[in-house]
């Protein structure tokens, strides 16, 4: 749907209808100067593709520091969704998806209970996705368990063999 509302913008550039097309480029709005020539198609269509990255990989960790809370985080995928999460929902879903690990400090600067501190599981990239889960176990877990083959339910590889064979496919 956000593909289509950027080839709609994109028409309406081309047609001289928006403000960075040079109709009424001399004129500042009242939040500042406006963009200039298609700068506002390209963040348009940086903010797309992040937005639709998002739904597949952990990308927005890639924008946040190294340690965070569970809040700044939340901020971080809600401005780059263009949506209010619920909070309960939101910390549910990271801490089912394995995705973050708690660092063991605390939030130093805040007033009232200090905040604890996460990092991002980097392990989370190099395993496969299967219906929005990661196949990877939990942080602290031992990683070589077999896993049982779906066809004869026989160990089939333990979880280190299937890691490194998926980083080698890649």
């Amino acid at each position: 749907m956000s593909e289509f509302a950027l080839q709609r913008y994109q028409l309406l550039h081309e047609a001289g209808l928006t403000a960075e097309s040079g109709a009424d480029a001399a004129t500042a709005d009242a939040t500042g100067r406006r963009m200039l020539h298609d700068h506002r198609r390209v963040l348009a269509t940086g903010v797309d593709r992040l937005r639709a990255e998002i739904q597949y990989r952990p990308v927005v960790f890639e924008l946040v520091p190294t340690e965070f809370t569970l809040g700044q985080l939340q901020t971080y995928v809600e401005d780059i969704a263009g949506a209010t999460l619920h909070t309960q929902n939101f910390r549910r879903l990271v801490q089912q998806q394995h995705l973050v690990e708690e660092t063991g400090d605390r939030e130093p600067a805040t007033r009232g209970r200090p905040a604890k501190l996460y990092r991002f599981r980097h392990e989370v990239e190099l395993g496969r996705y299967a219906g929005g889960r990661t196949c990877l176990p939990p942080a602290g877990t031992d990683t070589g368990r077999r896993i049982a083959s779906r066809s004869t339910g026989q160990p089939a590889a333990s979880a280190r063999q299937v890691e490194s064979a998926s980083i080698g496919a890649s």
